[in-house]
């Protein structure tokens, strides 16, 4: 499937220019529509507010309310808007109420071929949670961004040397899938497994899947690299000496009584993790 329809999050007072370009140069590439959905905080009533009388007090408490959520997202929407004009594409605003739960929200991605996020600034940020509910429940290939400034210019946006992190399992597979569109304008391409254990290998079995990717038009390198130190740290240095700016990986989960949660590595590159990563589940 094509990238035709982007829905990008971003949170009012955050940085946002590294997602923002990622958007606006992805939309450009592939004549994609963004649709920008700003989380604001919900601002809090004034004394004014408080003491409201009537269906008419009411309606002035929560009319003042929209126009400070609108006013705490003006400076993102500015740009988005700036963005957009220079790259020629369209984009729509999306204000959510700012009680709108994580879980609700990552639904919309339904409906969108790739949903972009930054990356949380800490640790107990909405965004962290948002970029969790979005790979475990939105069932859309979502990409985090880190919230340093973007590094490359629109016209030259992350997907040119990408990493496929692979471990032959069905998530692997899947990241895979989402990601042909970029793939197939990717100037080079690595298949990465972390692990050199011959019997490891028979279970990734690497080589059919650089053959699956040169039958799709893809030529890949092969990497085996030992798993030294922590999965994502690994999975970081390789990028690096490849010179990616994009990886792709599965997400992975465990059941715990009755919630799920995000396998080690996951947890670690939302956290924290130098470029942008395309995650699936």
């Amino acid at each position: 499937m094509d990238i035709r329809d982007i829905l990008l999050f971003l949170h009012a007072g955050a940085p946002s220019d590294r997602a923002i370009a990622l958007a606006a140069g992805w939309a450009k590439g592939h004549g994609a529509t963004v649709t920008a959905c700003c989380l604001c905080a919900d601002p809090a009533p004034s004394n004014a507010d408080c003491f409201a009388i009537g269906f008419a007090g009411a309606a002035d408490v929560l009319d003042r309310r929209m126009a400070r959520i609108e006013a705490a997202g003006r400076p993102v929407q500015v740009a988005l808007c700036a963005a957009a004009a220079a790259a020629g594409i369209v984009v729509d605003w999306v204000l959510p109420d700012p009680n709108e739960p994580p879980e609700a929200l990552a639904l919309r991605a339904l409906f969108f071929d790739l949903a972009i996020v930054p990356r949380a600034p800490v640790d107990d940020h909405p965004a962290r949670e948002l970029a969790e509910a979005l790979v475990l429940r939105s069932g859309a290939p979502c990409v985090i961004t880190p919230q340093t400034p973007a590094a490359k210019a629109v016209s030259n946006p992350s997907g040119r040397r990408i990493v496929l992190a692979w471990n032959g399992s069905p998530p692997a597979r899947r990241a895979i899938d989402d990601a042909w569109p970029l793939l197939r304008r990717a100037e080079a391409v690595e298949l990465l497994v972390l692990g050199e254990d011959p019997r490891w290998l028979d279970h990734c079995r690497p080589e059919q899947m650089l053959r699956r990717l040169e039958r799709h038009g893809v030529r890949a390198e092969l990497r085996v690299s030992p798993r030294d130190g922590g999965t994502a740290g690994t999975l970081a240095q390789a990028c690096a000496e490849f010179g990616a700016d994009l990886l792709v990986m599965g997400a992975y989960s465990h059941p715990r009584a009755r919630e799920t949660v995000l396998g080690g590595a996951t947890r670690t590159v939302l956290a924290d993790f130098p470029i942008p990563v395309l995650m699936s589940r």
